[in-house]
């Protein structure tokens, strides 16, 4: 075998012995409406595991939308350090907040892997947008939630030049 790729062999050996418990037996979270800049969700049960393969767009804390189920404890898994969350609810935009703070310094070159524990297996709440007011007859030429388009970390509205709604997943 060339050096090369035995040395890669041995990072990925030693990054799944530290982290594989966020790789095997999980699955995606697909369940998530939004697009994470930062990384991506798999699961298992009522453990998520945050994968943050970019933390420039996450300077020492991850926010995640929309899961209501509350949150036990959070940790990285490679090391098992607890870290401190925090969970929220706005009214106004009917939006339920995760978030979890990391130290910068603790930070995996390939994928630093945070494990959340919930009471549940979480649910997140699905996208929604009410673009037109249901009792307006021109309502039913109004584009439905699911036909929207997702555009990094917002979504177009049809009806205005500027106007955007602004999605979570991204750095507090």
């Amino acid at each position: 075998f060339p050096e090369e790729s035995i040395r890669i062999l041995r990072e990925i050996g030693a990054w799944m012995r530290k982290n594989g418990e966020s790789i095997y037996g999980t699955t995606p979270c697909a369940d998530s409406p939004y697009q994470l800049r930062w990384g991506g969700l798999t699961g298992r049960g009522a453990t998520v595991y945050l994968h943050l393969l970019d933390p420039a767009d996450t300077p020492d804390r991850i926010k995640i939308c929309n899961i209501e189920t509350k949150a036990k404890r959070a940790w990285l898994l490679a090391t098992g350090e607890e870290l401190p969350i925090a969970q929220s609810y706005e009214l106004a935009r009917d939006e339920h907040r995760f978030i979890v703070h990391y130290p910068q310094d603790k930070l995996d070159e390939l994928d630093t892997v945070i494990a959340a524990e919930f009471e549940e297996a979480p649910v997140f709440h699905s996208l929604y947008m009410n673009f037109e007011d249901e009792t307006d007859p021109a309502a039913e030429a109004a584009p439905a939630a699911a036909d929207g388009k997702l555009y990094g970390r917002s979504i177009p509205h049809p009806n205005a030049d500027r106007r955007r709604y602004e999605l979570c997943g991204a750095a507090v």
